[in-house]
């Protein structure tokens, strides 16, 4: 690291965090969004980069670890390696052997802090023509041996089906033009989904209106810019009560994720 330098945070909600360093330091200064700090990580012998880390302000830490390259040994990722909360307590990641030449990074096993581990089988599915898709978890089982079962739809790539490990059928549909979740279907009964969304202006709306089957109400929503809470959210004009504890009203962080998220029962 020079005397200054900037990096990007890509988070999987679509979010990004950008943070810099100075004074030749390999540790960032706070991002001011959520006051995470990056770490790059370098050996001191070859002065490699092996690692970043990812410091959030409670103590807890994200490892990405598993460096994967290419059969030229070009860096195309790092990979989460290993979840630490502030307690130190790690929760490790690990991968199937790497292959350089297909550059392909698939979780094995979740191994928790007391040694269980989760372990994944991947499905093979055929979607004709000789095209086969191999990257879809088709089984998570546990340490005491219980697993749940995945089904796909191989034409729209969907998750259809999950059996859980009291081989409970649950099914889900899906609306016709879109990949979102319109129905799920337990024995229990059926959960349906009403999503709304809108983009304009440079800011982006949506929400989905959760009916249980006994048919109570829960509406999720997310804006991506700020602004009032919109009337949707109290769609009976009975006034907004703020149940106690939840963050309403303010942007808030969790790892991995952006943007403003508000739950009300309806």
């Amino acid at each position: 690291m020079t005397g200054y330098g900037s990096a990007t945070m890509c988070l999987p909600s679509g979010g990004t965090l950008g943070v810099e360093f100075f004074n030749w330091s390999n540790l960032s200064d706070h991002n001011y969004f959520n006051n995470t700090k990056l770490e790059r990580v370098i050996d001191p012998g070859t002065q490699e980069q092996t690692a970043y880390v990812v410091h959030y302000p409670d103590g807890a830490q994200d490892v990405y670890g598993f460096v994967a390259t290419n059969e030229y040994n070009y860096v195309i990722r790092y990979c989460l390696s290993s979840r630490i909360d502030p307690q130190g307590h790690a929760t490790r990641i690990e991968y199937f052997d790497f292959d350089p030449a297909q550059v392909n990074t698939v979780v094995k096993r979740i191994v928790d802090p007391d040694n269980h581990a989760l372990t994944f089988t991947y499905a093979n599915l055929d979607l004709g023509g000789g095209y086969f898709k191999t990257n879809f978890i088709g089984q998570v089982s546990d340490w005491a041996g219980r697993a749940v079962k995945l089904g796909y739809d191989v034409n729209s790539l969907t998750l259809t089906q999950i059996v859980d490990a009291a081989n409970i059928t649950n099914k889900l549909t899906y609306s016709f033009d879109t990949a979102w979740i319109q129905s799920l279907v337990t024995p229990y009964g059926t959960t349906t989904f009403d999503h709304y969304s809108n983009r304009a202006n440079y800011a982006e709306t949506r929400y989905v209106t959760i009916t249980e089957p006994n048919g109570a109400h829960q509406r999720y929503w997310y804006e991506s810019a700020d602004s009032t809470v919109p009337d949707p959210l109290d769609p009976l004009g009975n006034g907004n009560v703020v149940p106690s504890g939840t963050p309403f009203g303010d942007s808030f962080v969790q790892p991995g994720r952006l943007g403003r998220r508000t739950a009300h029962v309806v």
